[in-house]
């Protein structure tokens, strides 16, 4: 992702729950792509109730799965065969909120 042009890769955690939010907090990113556990996604209402216009891409080990998890919408399954259309995926996830507001 950081190859692209027209985004900022700002961190890569290896952290969850607590240490999570506190990246957050001092970074505000737009976008969180993370690879949860499965079945489970970070601790999406703390998250949305300090960041409710973050878009979070879980996305599954295998990369086989993409899911879109949003505050004002439904979870959304999506579909990336490669990491150019992940990226679009990123794109089309920041902009819907840009859109939204």
């Amino acid at each position: 992702m950081s190859l692209q042009p027209d985004m900022e890769v700002i961190a890569k955690p290896q952290c969850s729950g607590v240490q999570l939010l506190l990246l957050l907090r001092r970074t505000e990113p737009d976008v969180l792509v993370c690879q949860p556990r499965p079945g489970r996604v970070p601790a999406l209402s703390q998250v949305f109730s300090e960041h409710p216009h973050l878009a979070v891409l879980a996305i599954s080990a295998d990369g086989g799965e993409i899911v879109l998890h949003r505050l004002r919408v439904d979870s959304v399954s999506l579909s990336a065969e490669s990491l150019q259309s992940l990226a679009d995926e990123i794109r089309t996830a920041s902009q819907a909120d840009a859109l939204g507001d």
